[in-house]
């Protein structure tokens, strides 16, 4: 009998505190922070074929090695390469509601 008084002691205790975690409300209306620099990093490697202020060279075709973005200044720098040549570009973009405009896109 003694050994079932803590038991039960313990038990209440958790199940006192499932109840308060689950009626606890979450707040929904807390908007989501997106990183600019992922989004607009991610955006140039999924376009940098279209991007490309060059076209690619024997049969190759462009693929990002680096890019790097100033989200303060809205601009950035991407290199790229197809497998024969390399290259390096200049760009400024606007994000808008999670859309990505690339603009004045420049080989360096």
């Amino acid at each position: 009998m003694k050994k079932i008084i803590p038991f039960v002691i313990v038990v209440a205790v958790v199940l006192i505190g499932l109840y308060f975690i689950k009626s606890k409300q979450v707040d929904t209306n807390v908007p989501v922070v997106v990183d600019e620099q992922v989004v607009v990093e991610k955006y140039i490697r999924d376009n940098i074929k279209t991007l490309a202020p060059e076209d690619p060279v024997l049969g190759g075709s462009w693929y990002v090695v680096d890019v790097s973005v100033d989200s303060t200044a809205k601009k950035g720098e991407v290199l790229y390469e197809d497998g024969h040549i390399q290259g390096r570009a200049n760009f400024e973009y606007k994000l808008e509601m999670n859309k990505v405009t690339i603009s004045n896109i420049v080989k360096k």
